[in-house]
């Protein structure tokens, strides 16, 4: 899954209180719950990067990750393939 969040004008791409980004993975049958985690895209470095602070709830399949800029977003269940 991957999300692309963006704001105008750029410079207030930076937030003083993170915002939440709440990621529905319910359809994500065959992944381990617990491997999940939200990553941002650093198009400086060209690289995922995990973000840190994200919560896991297995009951719903949800992941709560604290944001403190937009960017592209991708939860991803293990590591293969990115």
């Amino acid at each position: 899954m991957r999300c692309s969040l963006s704001i105008s004008p750029p410079e207030a791409n930076r937030f003083a209180v993170p915002v939440q980004l709440v990621s529905d993975c319910s359809s994500a049958v065959s992944v381990d719950p617990r491997s999940l985690q939200t990553m941002w895209f650093d198009e400086g470095n060209a690289k995922w990067v995990v973000v840190p602070g994200s919560v896991i709830t297995a009951t719903t399949l949800t992941i709560s990750t604290p944001l403190m800029h937009f960017s592209d977003y991708g939860i991803l269940g293990s590591k293969a393939g990115w």
